[in-house]
């Protein structure tokens, strides 16, 4: 008996994954990604974002999440819009279409967990991640295939989109 449980646990050892090593050379690199933040929260939607960096594109990820409990669609091509305070903006598109379906925008279980939601990841240039960086963003455009939703952004909400950049910039 004992024989059993000591060859079940040498072979569960060898089913480990063990983490792939970089090849730094040819800079390969894994996934590397901010932590999700509340962007804007409102009686309509809540916004949760972070930025992905893999290889060498950069991606602003989006999770939103209707309070109001209606079901939306993202096309593709819609757009994301940053408006800077400079008078300037930065657009991101929806690389496919995307439904929402009840906790898909979830952040926790808590936290849109039975919410109609959408997660999208907005492929982003390292030049506009450098505009958002040098430019308050002060209102931002949610293109759904049902309406455009317009929120303004806080200092305090601005200050976590620069964080997010500036913790990815090296990556």
């Amino acid at each position: 008996m004992m024989m059993v449980f000591a060859a079940g646990k040498s072979f569960s050892q060898d089913t480990i994954i063990q983490p792939t090593i970089v090849d730094k050379q040819v800079k390969l690199r894994e996934l590397e990604q901010s932590r999700w933040e509340k962007l804007v929260s409102n009686s309509l939607l809540s916004l949760y974002f972070r930025i992905s960096v893999i290889g060498s594109s950069d991606f602003f990820d989006l999770r939103i999440i209707r309070n109001d409990e209606e079901t939306f669609s993202i096309g593709m091509g819609q757009q994301f819009v940053f408006y800077l305070k400079n008078s300037d903006s930065v657009a991101v598109s929806s690389p496919t279409n995307i439904y929402s379906c009840r906790g898909c925008g979830a952040v926790t279980l808590a936290v849109g967990g039975t919410h109609s939601g959408i997660e999208v990841s907005y492929l982003i240039s390292k030049e506009d991640l450098q505009k958002m960086e040098n430019s308050h963003v002060k209102k931002v455009s949610l293109y759904t295939t049902k309406e455009k939703i317009e929120t303004t952004i806080t200092e305090k909400e601005y200050s976590k989109i620069l964080n997010a950049i500036i913790a990815t910039e090296d990556l």
